[in-house]
């Protein structure tokens, strides 16, 4: 873009030399029928997404590898992470802030401007290989570590194949030439956002811990986060223990301590430091004295969020400790503050007391919704609704039901579409099925994952009609909703994507051996006994190919999950369900 896309000063407001309707989002010629609606691709990141965090997660000796370097190390790799999170955090803010405008403008066209597919599959493909490395790396045995030097080596790899993982995802989520075209249009604002990225670190590091000192107001944060998550717990029914000496709150089976930076302060402190920087960058579009009622919104909001943040912290713990921990702790703050940030800009924009212009007409031109959806978003949903009540379970999802009834609603609503895949499958789908159950129940055996005592306590010591209707739900679950949705996403939709951009161009019997492996893969890591879901995918993939028909693959997976559920519940093998 040319250097008059800098913003200049007009009449003491700052205009863009670029408008929204002017941004291209990439300069080369799109390919007619190969492009994608934002909302499918959108999806299908997220879906892969979560299946590499659920891959990480299961086979990762991250934490007992770094014990090996010993308590010095690992101290030192938190201050990494901590310096890290910092510098990004005021780098993007401060960016963010700096070419709202061209940000805004960008955002806008990306949501409505179809992806050209044949551009991000390479990207994307890197970025799942880097991903599957990361794993791969991070399941090592830890006992092969024997120095705090070969440790050292471990977490410089780890760094590098996880940045390379989490830049690669970026650029498949949005091209590269976006990026560019937003440097280009504001390039002061990047380097002055590395600035201040670097100078957040010390800011953000010693001032709130700093502030965590001041006696009257730990003391007020402390009880107030304490009463608020206890009041929470007692809400939801879990009557917690409170040490108000010890800072602590315990339910039966987990405790938390609440160090200072836990108490809600940090949160508060990082809100008002980009409020104040927000209101002054967009004084001239925001309404004041009223805008300034955003430091006490934003200061409440973070406050009670902390709070939500400690009550589902002790909840999830209560259940998965190693969840709660390794994973919730970790990301749940920086999440619900980014989360607090953009919500308390969309909103001041999007409220005409806050602005002192009228709203902007919101853009008539868009683009329809591609099918895709109908391949995605149930096996969206199901990943979502079931990462997110999953830890409420140690042995027993007891939530199950709500992923059942969240999918089956989404299926519902394409029931035209599916209906019309064909009702006719033959002989291949019972026979494949049939083999797969005999293959996941010797793997079963062999791997002595077949039983399962906690969940039999925890089903045995329900009362027999929530007993009977949880497993109606899950047999449901696994013969109905399940199968539509994995086989819609993986053999429909996935299995053709790796061949062509244009999926539904692809002749669902065209056989490539990268869209064979990789989709069956993928499919594989989702289940416990991944290596038995290797083996299904690759089997289902086959009758699929076998008449060209989706519906072949639903049968065989549902007809095989039949089986499965008939043999957990007459031998109790309550393994087969973990």
């Amino acid at each position: 873009m040319a250097n008059g896309a800098n913003l200049v000063a007009r009449s003491g407001t700052l205009e863009p030399s670029i408008a929204p309707d002017t941004i291209p989002i990439s300069s080369r010629p799109r390919e007619i029928g190969r492009q994608l609606s934002m909302p499918a691709y959108g999806g299908l990141l997220v879906v892969v997404l979560c299946v590499e965090v659920t891959a990480y997660y299961r086979f990762s000796n991250s934490t007992a590898i770094l014990m090996r370097g010993g308590a010095g190390f690992i101290d030192l790799q938190f201050t990494v992470m901590e310096w890290l999170q910092y510098m990004l955090l005021g780098a993007a803010a401060t960016t963010i802030l700096l070419s709202r405008m061209e940000f805004a403008a960008l955002a806008k066209r990306a949501l409505i401007t179809p992806v050209p597919g044949s551009r991000r599959t390479g990207i994307l493909a890197i970025q799942v290989m880097l991903a599957a490395a990361l794993v791969a790396w991070c399941g090592l045995n830890p006992a092969s570590f024997a120095s705090t030097e070969s440790v050292a080596a471990w977490a410089l790899v780890r760094i590098a194949l996880a940045a390379g993982a989490m830049a690669t995802f970026a650029l498949a989520f949005v091209p590269l030439e976006v990026w560019r075209e937003w440097y280009r249009a504001r390039p002061g604002a990047f380097r002055v956002g590395v600035a201040a990225g670097i100078v957040a670190v010390p800011l953000l590091r010693d001032f709130i811990p700093a502030m965590s000192t001041i006696p009257m107001v730990t003391s007020a944060m402390y009880n107030s986060s304490i009463w608020a998550a206890e009041a929470m717990l007692n809400a939801l029914g879990q009557h917690p223990v409170v040490n108000w000496e010890r800072h602590s709150i315990a339910v039966p089976g987990f405790r938390v301590v609440i160090a200072p930076l836990c108490a809600g302060i940090d949160g508060i402190v990082i809100i008002t430091l980009f409020l104040a920087a927000y209101l002054w960058f967009c004084r001239a579009s925001l309404r004041f004295p009223l805008a300034l009622i955003l430091f006490p919104v934003g200061a409440i909001l973070s406050w009670f969020l902390n709070a939500v943040r400690l009550t589902a912290l002790i909840m999830i713990g209560r259940h998965s400790p190693a969840i709660a921990l390794g994973y919730f702790h970790t990301i749940a703050g920086w999440a619900f503050l980014n989360l607090l940030g953009v919500g308390l800009v969309v909103s001041s924009h999007s409220m005409s007391v806050f602005r002192a212009d009228p709203l902007d007409s919101a853009p008539q031109a868009g683009e329809r919704s591609s099918s895709a959806n109908m391949y995605i978003l149930p096996m969206l949903v199901t990943l979502a609704i079931g990462m997110l009540t999953r830890p409420f379970g140690s042995s027993l999802n007891f939530l199950y039901p709500v992923t059942v009834i969240a999918t089956a609603a989404v299926l519902l609503a394409y029931r035209g579409k599916i209906v019309r895949l064909g009702w006719n499958p033959d002989w291949s789908a019972p026979a494949t099925a049939a083999v797969i159950f005999a293959i996941w129940i010797a793997i079963a055996r062999w791997s002595g994952t077949l039983h399962n005592s906690a969940m039999a306590a925890s089903l045995h010591g329900l009362p027999e009609w929530e007993r009977n209707c949880w497993l109606v739900f899950r047999v449901a679950g696994a013969v109905v909703t399940v199968p539509i949705a994995e086989e819609l996403f993986f053999r429909g939709y996935l299995l053709r994507k790796l061949v062509s951009v244009d999926f539904e161009s692809v002749d669902p019997r065209h056989f490539t051996w990268l869209s064979f492996l990789i989709s069956s893969i993928l499919f594989g890591l989702l289940h416990q006994n991944w290596i038995g879901g290797i083996l299904a995918g690759l089997g289902f993939a086959m009758v699929q190919y076998r008449r060209g028909r989706l519906m072949d693959a639903i049968v065989a997976h549902s007809a095989c999950n039949a089986l499965l559920a008939a043999y957990a519940i007459a031998t109790s093998s309550w393994g087969l369900w973990s």
